[in-house]
């Protein structure tokens, strides 16, 4: 499995037994929280495979560390998408009964003694201050497809460049390609912009005319979503205008090919939405052309628009509310997943992983190494490694105290302070020196590459057999 077995049994682990524990979740969730229990027990397994943990290892610490959350709050999130997906269909689909108000009345009157999915689902929603109600329900346009225009959309720089290039290059060959090719058209820039706390902007500028626009926008939208509202309002202000011959660069290529989708095949209403203001444009006199360009190359005008969008990120105010499409679910959900997650580790502030590791992601947390250093780095995390604080626990050690030092022996102390090592700990300091890193702190000293001195330093000391 080459060097990085961990990551490799996170994929296997992923793909063939996380993926069928997901599938029809919501109808076994109403199974009860003991026969629940069990699938919990495979996620443990599973995941102390991964990172060839002790026995001892918690459930909860190698969730954080493998990015992998607890089966209940996935269920939820997966129910939720489930539960929006169904709500974008029209009233006489036959799915739309399963999440109708009977379901929730035959459950309060006991009818019914599980909580149905629909419920948990509403409970998800409304724990996280959002309403069901916002989705979008999908119609087919009233006006045939052979009637709209199909609008130029343009990747020729997707041909030229690729992200092996140096940057100064790519820039060159754009800016060559905007002063001639679009000489005598109005150039509009567009971009969307998102931060980890879910807050959702986007903006468009025109240099030429010193406009810059920025726009703040509701939470759980997707980065596809902001860059489709930054060409719907660009759009939206040209309608004011009516120049002759535009054109409006995106730095997004998944928003650009979604403008090329056959109107027969659309499925998102805001795309439907554009393709309305673009006709009405076109049939006054607006020539418009979509281009694609490369972001964070130093190109004025995209510089300025991702400026923009990033700055309308602190807004007080939503300058527009985008009803939630289909599109956005999955953002939406993993959202909701990240929160609930993050609340609930919020609540183990007293194991030493967290002091590390206070904050959850969906990522391994280990950087890819060898396998032995991989087991390591993951045992000295989360403090379920053969120092005498844990061996106590678990009932091997007559005491919990260093030998040497007559205090606890955790990680902690094993690494910074034992008087037995201090030579050792010499050489360790001058390593992590040489890394820039002069604050000793475990989450310094073992996340990411740091921890490289560390492995020395614990052959070193003969300390401990892994």
């Amino acid at each position: 499995m080459g060097s990085n077995k961990l990551y490799t049994l996170r994929k296997i682990y992923i793909a063939l037994i996380r993926s069928k524990i997901d599938y029809g979740c919501e109808v076994y969730n109403t199974a009860s929280a003991s026969i629940k229990k069990i699938l919990d027990k495979v996620q443990t397994q599973s995941l102390r495979l991964c990172t060839g943990s002790m026995k001892s290892a918690s459930l909860k610490a190698l969730q954080v560390e493998m990015g992998d959350p607890p089966y209940e709050i996935r269920r939820k999130a997966l129910i939720t998408k489930s539960f929006l997906n169904i709500s974008t269909f029209e009233n006489n689909h036959p799915a739309k009964k399963s999440i109708q108000d009977t379901a929730t009345f035959e459950f309060y009157s006991k009818t019914v003694k599980r909580k149905p999915f629909t419920l948990i689902a509403k409970d998800t929603l409304k724990g996280n201050n959002f309403s069901e109600n916002n989705v979008v329900i999908y119609r087919e346009s009233p006006i045939p497809p052979w009637h709209f225009t199909v609008p130029i959309v343009n990747t020729y720089l997707k041909d030229y460049i690729s992200k092996k290039d140096l940057p100064h290059l790519i820039k060159s060959e754009a800016n060559i390609m905007i002063d001639t090719q679009y000489k005598h058209h109005l150039k509009i820039f567009t971009d969307g912009s998102k931060d980890p706390n879910s807050n959702a902007g986007c903006a468009f500028v025109i240099p030429e005319l010193k406009i810059n626009k920025g726009f703040k926008l509701n939470n759980h939208l997707s980065i596809f979503m902001c860059e489709l509202t930054a060409i719907y309002l660009c759009i939206s202000w040209l309608q004011d205008f009516l120049p002759f011959n535009v054109v409006i660069f995106v730095d997004s290529l998944s928003a650009l090919q979604a403008l090329k989708i056959p109107l027969n095949k659309i499925r998102n209403q805001f795309l439907l939405d554009i393709h309305f203001l673009l006709r009405s444009l076109y049939h006054s006199g607006t020539n418009i052309i979509f281009e694609w360009i490369p972001s964070h190359v130093g190109i004025q005008g995209n510089e300025l628009a991702d400026f923009h969008a990033k700055q309308a990120l602190s807004f007080q105010n939503i300058y527009i509310f985008v009803p939630l499409f289909k599109d956005d679910f999955k953002t939406l959900c993993k959202n909701l997943m990240k929160k609930m997650w993050q609340e609930e580790w919020d609540k183990e502030k007293d194991r030493a992983l967290y002091q590390i590791s206070p904050k959850i992601n969906f990522d391994i947390k280990i950087p890819k190494m060898s396998r032995y250093k991989e087991r390591l780095i993951f045992k000295l995390r989360t403090g379920y490694i053969p120092l005498n604080k844990h061996l106590y626990k678990i009932g091997i050690s007559d005491t919990k105290l260093c030998e040497e030092c007559r205090v606890e022996e955790t990680v902690e102390h094993f690494l910074l302070h034992c008087k037995l090592y201090n030579t050792e700990r010499s050489i360790l300091f001058d390593s992590l020196r040489k890394l820039q890193i002069q604050n000793f702190q475990l989450k310094n000293i073992l996340t990411g590459y740091n921890f490289l001195p560390i492995d020395t330093y614990v052959k070193s000391t003969n300390r401990m057999i892994l």
